[in-house]
Formats: C-alpha cells, sequence, structure tokens
C-alpha cells in the first residue's frame, strides 16, 4: 500500500490517507522496519519476561544446581528447581526484531503500540472497503 507504484492505481481517498503525514511517518518510524524483519530476517520476539539483576542470579544459581543434578543423576530435584526458575521475573511488555545495535531495533512496548496499530487498522480498513472498487 506504501509503494509508489501501487498507489497510483489507488482512488484519491485512499492515495490521500496513505501518502498523509502521519501515516508517512507512521510507515518510516515504525512499520517498515518491523515489517521488513518480520518478513527478511527473524521472526517477531516476544521475551518471554523480565528479571531483575536479583531474578537472573538466582535463574543463574538454579541453572548450576540443575546440572549438577543432571550430572549427578539427581532427576527429582529437577522438575522443583525447573518450577522455580519458570515463577521467577514479570510479563515483558516489550518486543523486538533484532537483537543486534541496528538503528531501528529498539524495544517496542507491547499495550500502547497494540492500541495504535488497532486504531490505525481500524481507521484504515472502512475507508478502504468504501473506495476499494474505484478506479484511480
Amino acid at each position: 500500500m506504501f509503494l509508489g507504484a501501487t498507489q497510483r492505481f489507488l482512488p484519491d481517498p485512499l492515495r490521500s490517507y496513505l501518502t498523509s503525514e502521519t501515516m508517512t511517518k507512521w510507515h518510516t518510524d515504525y512499520l517498515k522496519s518491523y515489517r521488513d524483519a518480520l518478513a527478511h530476517r527473524i521472526p517477531l520476539y516476544i521475551p518471554p519476561a523480565t528479571y531483575t539483576p536479583e531474578d537472573g542470579e538466582r535463574y543463574s544459581e538454579l541453572d548450576r544446581k540443575e546440572y549438577e543434578c543432571i550430572a549427578a543423576q539427581r532427576w527429582e530435584e529437577i522438575e522443583q528447581i525447573r518450577e522455580e526458575k519458570r515463577n521467577l521475573g514479570t510479563a515483558c511488555p516489550v518486543f523486538l526484531h533484532a537483537f543486534s545495535g541496528e538503528e531501528n531495533s529498539r524495544p517496542v512496548y507491547l499495550h500502547p503500540q497494540l492500541i495504535c496499530d488497532s486504531r490505525t487498522i481500524l481507521e484504515f480498513g472502512p475507508l478502504f472497503f468504501r473506495h476499494w472498487h474505484e478506479r484511480a
């Protein structure tokens, strides 16, 4: 929808919407980077949890204990250790599309971004369906 080659075939109301300052900024600053990452590199990554420094230390300690149990064949203790590891941390409210230091690879908070993206869909969807059949 954002390619000029596509937009030239769209009716004026759709083309005007897509080329508006708000949509151009949204496409350039947010959408393109994440769309390209999802389409060409790695899947979207939502970390399972956020850990405090204390949680991180405890997780590392439990990892060591788990390996010790495996080496000593103390199988009955492993599930308790794994359960404690699963209970560490809190929900992570961000997503990333790359782990490298790329310019656009910054954490994006899920809740506000989902609201913004949903509003964009709800705004553009009806406009599209009102005009999709028109010729440019």
